[in-house]
């Protein structure tokens, strides 16, 4: 028998914009969900942009 986190149908009934987030630490147990996110990919560039800027004030 297959154990799923969060079972394949359910990726299929994602709409666009959903993503499947599923938290994996020790001694916590949450039930994985489907959120929404809003521009994810100017979201995710920002935070690469805010993260090389750290970098080098921290190499300096």
């Amino acid at each position: 028998m297959d154990r799923f986190n969060f079972h394949p149908n359910r990726f299929r009934n994602l709409r666009q914009g959903e993503f499947a987030v599923y938290r994996t630490a020790k001694n916590v147990h949450e039930v994985p969900r489907a959120v929404y996110m809003r521009n994810p990919l100017a979201y995710h560039q920002k935070e690469q942009a805010n993260e090389s800027k750290m970098a080098k004030r921290h190499s300096n």
